[in-house]
């Protein structure tokens, strides 16, 4: 009996941590999604703004909260998706911990500079190592949700069309500036944050009695 009364406990435990893990997804999806619509201009009036450190405390925010939504994501589809599960979660947890120290250095570092040393602009190359290390963190984050996007493919658990968004808005978030130039950054932006919304909403919309199957116990 006690057994028994030990499992539903365990099961009634991870159903509430994935169905939160869904709200935090849901929350990071929105303030992905219209961070570019508040982002002010990059010029001394943009950095002095007092929209500044808001604007940009959105994508960072969202990036903190999608680190727990991707440990729930990780219970809720362990057995199902395998080790490609396991390497999803390891590399999109390394992948936005990364991303958020560089968006840190936007939010604070790049202002400060700009300010104090107007000779210098962002367009210039970075000192030696900066510019490696940022597309490092990029290509991190980059490939911690492809593998996020086919671990939901794989598993089968979630909305297969979620996974296929996931893998779409990632590329287009990191490679589209490089063929449609400044609207990526809206598109990318969006995309990306109706994935994780999406994603969010499947988990934390799931019926409670369906979520252990393929799940961690």
């Amino acid at each position: 009996m006690s057994t028994v009364t030990a499992q539903h406990t365990q099961s009634i435990d991870a159903d509430k941590l994935i169905r939160w893990s869904g709200f935090t997804l849901i929350l990071a999806g929105l303030l992905f999604g219209l961070f570019p619509f508040a982002h002010p201009n990059h010029d001394p009036q943009g950095f002095r703004g007092a929209a500044w450190i808001p604007a940009h405390l959105m994508p960072n925010v969202g990036a903190i909260v999608a680190l727990f939504g991707l440990v729930g994501l990780f219970v809720r589809q362990f057995r199902a998706a395998g080790t490609l599960g396991l390497a999803a979660f390891i590399a999109s947890i390394v992948g936005t911990a990364s991303f958020v120290s560089g968006l840190m250095i936007e939010a604070f570092i790049i202002p400060y500079m700009s300010l104090e040393l107007p000779q210098l602009t962002i367009d210039d190359a970075p000192p030696p190592g900066i510019g490696e290390a940022f597309m490092v963190m990029r290509m991190l984050f980059m490939l911690g949700f492809l593998l996020v996007g086919a671990a939901v493919i794989r598993a089968r658990i979630l909305p297969r069309g979620v996974g296929v968004l996931v893998i779409v808005a990632i590329l287009v978030n990191t490679f589209g500036d490089m063929i449609i130039g400044e609207p990526a950054f809206y598109l990318g932006s969006v995309l990306f944050g109706i994935a994780l919304g999406w994603l969010g909403y499947a988990l934390w919309a799931e019926p409670r009695g369906r979520v252990h199957s393929g799940s961690l116990q």
